[in-house]
């Protein structure tokens, strides 16, 4: 049995963005978060996305997956984003499973992450100045 050549470049796209979740960071690091998007030449798409990073006001590698309204279809895709205190924008680079095309899209949306780790870098504990020993 042979299998087409479109189903196996599904598996492959669908596969690279799963598989690349995990790459760039440790799981503590990994943001989420949830969007609308707009697929150029296709319409709008909803979906779900994991980040590089979890920090606010950063750039960071983004892998997804979008449903497209327009012809009821699955989109993976990858992309980079700017992530703020609470919500994301990107730009990805999808392939639609059901038309077998590669295509771009922007969106945005919620995502969790916060400057939490900023503060917590920067407020460290109060330490007392050293003391001068006395003179002699």
């Amino acid at each position: 049995m042979k299998i087409p050549l479109r189903t196996t470049l599904s598996a492959a796209v669908v596969a690279t963005s799963l598989g690349a979740i995990a790459t760039p960071a440790s799981a503590s690091d990994v943001g989420y978060g949830v969007g609308l998007s707009y697929v150029f030449g296709q319409g709008f798409a909803v979906g779900v996305k994991a980040f590089s990073d979890d920090e606010a006001d950063e750039v960071a590698a983004g892998v997804g997956i979008d449903y497209v309204f327009a012809n009821n279809a699955l989109r993976p895709n990858i992309g980079i984003a700017y992530l703020g205190d609470g919500y994301y924008g990107d730009g990805t680079l999808g392939y639609n499973l059901d038309s077998g095309h590669f295509d771009l899209g922007v969106g945005g949306g919620w995502s969790d992450a916060d400057d939490k780790h900023h503060r917590r870098n920067n407020a460290g504990p109060q330490l007392p100045p050293p003391q001068l020993p006395p003179p002699q």
